[in-house]
């Protein structure tokens, strides 16, 4: 007869494993042996669907979640994880919402993850407590709304993790028209990373978010944000409009003053992500503003058009010890710009050890200008990565000659879709 050798750990072991279970499956286990039957109870977390409660009848729905937050409250709780199903499931939002506050306020919840399923609007069943708990070391919030209360701030000094993911603010009515909340402000001590997504279209151009985070090390987001004290921030992706509805000149003087504060906020980041309609925002501001310095950014990404190339010996002009580049290349409709190729940045010189263009058309113009510009003047260049679906083997060749008589760096080796050219003095193949 085999031995039962998880039976013979002691509980506070089978709790620790049962927390990374469904609570679902860790219910199942109570019919295992009386030993077994409350066990469940003393795991120190929740992970529910609310679909999970709906073969209960209300009664012991109210039930689960009384005996089970009330039970040993003299333990703090792990995690509590819902997935609420507002269209499918007949367990009531203030239900879930006084398990929340229990969990929050009486058991110390350190993870706390909610979400709203199939809700044709965002539903705001969350207690205002848990934007103010003492306890909280990471919060995700999907498909809620934030208060009402205009001047509302986070106060969560323990924070290290948050994600907001299409959260709404809802609107107050003064003076007869509707004003959104202007400044949601989020502010921590502690916090290291912040994934903020908007809902499109749920947004009034006015509203933004402020981060004021001297810990944090990466940021996402996507629109309306101003930042402060984020001197300890390493890596961000921005994907902003900078609440302007046309990126014009003429319009991004009107907002040069927040593009530069934005900017500067961000100098220390050493991994940059850019967006397309960022980047067409950040060059009308290069033609009007002056970009600071990053001298910390060694991982440069961005999404670059040939109407907006210009800009991209802007940002090599800043960032001095750039060691690897990224572009997603694509042709403007628009005029492409003249940009003056004879300029060589510092960190062509010294640092730029990688570059890969992707979305790349070789026969057009400014595709084979860009990788000629590289290969001529990236001095210490390892790697460059040309990604052109369109290649073919008899273009390879045909590139292998012009690459290797202009080539700055001897230790470059050029791919085109992942594949080596290898060129080694008179000899050129090409290997898969």
């Amino acid at each position: 007869m085999g031995y039962d050798r998880i039976s013979a750990l002691p509980d506070s072991l089978i709790t620790e494993i049962l927390l990374w279970l469904p609570t679902r499956d860790s219910i199942k286990t109570s019919v295992l042996s009386t030993r077994w039957r409350n066990l469940w109870l003393d795991v120190p977390g929740l992970d529910l669907l609310s679909n999970d409660l709906d073969s209960f009848s209300k009664v012991l729905t109210n039930n689960f979640g009384n005996s089970f937050l009330k039970f040993n409250r003299q333990t703090r709780l792990h995690k509590f994880k819902i997935k609420y199903d507002y269209h499918n499931s007949f367990v009531d939002p203030s239900q879930i919402r006084e398990w929340i506050v229990t969990a929050v306020d009486h058991r110390g919840v350190q993870h706390l993850d909610a979400e709203v399923q199939n809700a044709k609007f965002h539903i705001c069943f969350l207690p205002v407590n848990i934007y103010n708990s003492n306890t909280l070391v990471s919060l995700k919030l999907q498909h809620v709304v934030v208060p009402k209360n205009p001047e509302f701030v986070f106060s969560l000094p323990c924070l290290k993790i948050l994600h907001l993911k299409k959260i709404r603010y809802e609107l107050n009515m003064v003076r007869f028209q509707f004003e959104s909340v202007k400044t949601l402000h989020v502010r921590s001590q502690t916090l290291k990373i912040f994934c903020l997504t908007f809902h499109p279209g749920s947004f009034d151009t006015k509203d933004s978010v402020e981060i004021d985070a001297p810990r944090l090390k990466y940021m996402s987001f996507s629109d309306r944000i101003v930042v402060k004290n984020l001197n300890s921030l390493l890596k961000i992706d921005i994907d902003t409009d900078f609440n302007l509805t046309c990126p014009l000149v003429s319009e991004v003087v009107s907002k040069r003053d927040l593009i530069h504060e934005f900017l500067t906020g961000i100098a220390s980041v050493t991994h940059m992500i850019i967006s397309h309609p960022t980047l067409e925002i950040l060059y009308r501001y290069s033609q009007v503003g002056q970009f600071p310095s990053f001298h910390n950014i060694s991982h440069f990404q961005a999404s670059f058009s040939s109407s907006s190339l210009p800009l991209l010996l802007v940002f090599l002009e800043s960032c001095s010890n750039l060691k690897s580049l990224i572009l997603d290349f694509s042709v403007s409709t628009e005029p492409e710009q003249k940009i003056d190729l004879t300029k060589v940045p510092q960190c062509l010189v010294s640092t730029l050890e990688r570059v890969e263009i992707n979305k790349l058309n070789m026969w057009e113009g400014t595709g084979i200008k860009l990788a000629i510009y590289f290969l001529k003047n990236s001095a210490v260049l390892k790697k460059l990565s040309l990604n052109d679906s369109h290649v073919t083997r008899e273009d390879i060749s045909f590139y292998n000659g012009v690459f290797k008589l202009i080539r700055s760096s001897k230790k470059c080796q050029v791919f085109f879709d992942d594949m080596p050219l290898v060129m080694l003095g008179r000899n050129c193949r090409c290997e898969n």
